[in-house]
């Protein structure tokens, strides 16, 4: 079985290759070409995406131990102010910063549902090697 630790070492590691990966992707193409505004909404959206997954992610690793309820709370809570988080990054970056909106907000989606994806396989993976444990 991994233990928490292998198991976060191995989320970052992933995170940080599914950033850098996606970053080549969308960004080579485009870096000459493209204004200022629409880089530094791709590179904004991702970034925060990345922290806030991040910390969700640290989160629920350490309440999986937990008696059900904390579990579930943790969960459900945390899924709640993550979304609250970022939809105020989100609106507090529109009306300060002069970025391509359409970008921002396709980046913000983009990498909400992609760290999502990742966590739920992380997640997964991990209870069942608690499950393989018992």
């Amino acid at each position: 079985m991994k233990g928490k630790s292998s198991i976060a070492k191995n989320f970052l590691l992933t995170s940080l290759v599914l950033l850098l990966l996606s970053w080549i992707l969308f960004l080579y193409p485009f870096w000459n070409t493209a204004e200022a505004g629409l880089l530094s909404g791709l590179f904004i959206g991702s970034l925060s995406n990345f922290a806030i997954a991040l910390g969700f992610f640290s989160a629920v690793i350490w309440s999986f131990d937990r008696p059900q309820g904390t579990f579930l709370a943790t969960l459900f809570v945390g899924m709640l102010v993550k979304m609250i988080i970022l939809a105020l990054i989100l609106v507090s970056l529109i009306l300060t910063f002069h970025t391509n909106r359409a970008w921002l907000i396709s980046s913000f989606m983009l990498y909400y549902f992609a760290f999502q994806i990742l966590e739920v396989i992380f997640f997964v993976r991990y209870a069942g090697s608690l499950r393989g444990k018992k």
